[in-house]
Formats: C-alpha cells, sequence, structure tokens
C-alpha cells in the first residue's frame, strides 16, 4: 500500500496544479474568491475519497492500487473539464 501512496500523491499535485491553473485564469475579483472556495470543496472532496480508498485498502476490502488511486481517478476528469472549460 505504501507503494502506491507514493505515486498517487505525487500525481495528485500534478492535478491539483492542473485545476489551479484553470481557477488562476479567471481576472475577475468576484469570480477568483469563488474559486478560491470551490478548490477547497474540491479539497475536501479529494481528502474524503482519499481517506475512504485508504481505509479499504487497509482493510484488504479494495487491493492497494484502486485504493490509492480512486482519488486521483475521480479528480482527474473534473480537473481537465474545468481546464478545458475555462480555454474555451
Amino acid at each position: 500500500m505504501e507503494y502506491w501512496k507514493r505515486f498517487a500523491l505525487s500525481t495528485s499535485c500534478l492535478i491539483f496544479a492542473l485545476m489551479g491553473v484553470a481557477f488562476g485564469v479567471i481576472r475577475t475579483r468576484t469570480v477568483r474568491s469563488n474559486s478560491f472556495l470551490i478548490c477547497l470543496l474540491v479539497l475536501l472532496f479529494y481528502w474524503g475519497i482519499y481517506s475512504l480508498g485508504t481505509n479499504l485498502a487497509g482493510d484488504g476490502k479494495v487491493p492497494a492500487v484502486i485504493g490509492m488511486w480512486a482519488a486521483n481517478a475521480v479528480l482527474l476528469p473534473i480537473a481537465l473539464f474545468t481546464l478545458r472549460r475555462v480555454a474555451r
């Protein structure tokens, strides 16, 4: 489990960087504050999924690779969607 945890946490930094670029491009001040709130909510959402995956993998209910990468698998499409939406 520790092996996959190291790779999953490293990859999550890249995913959050993609989301940061998407929310940082917006120019209006009020929208930036809303974006900050959304990013905090996304962070809590990620942490919840990551904790659930860690607990399930630790108990042996799911394979370690699935438990550690579940949060990244959920967050990557969201990050790509926000980046693509802002790019338009």
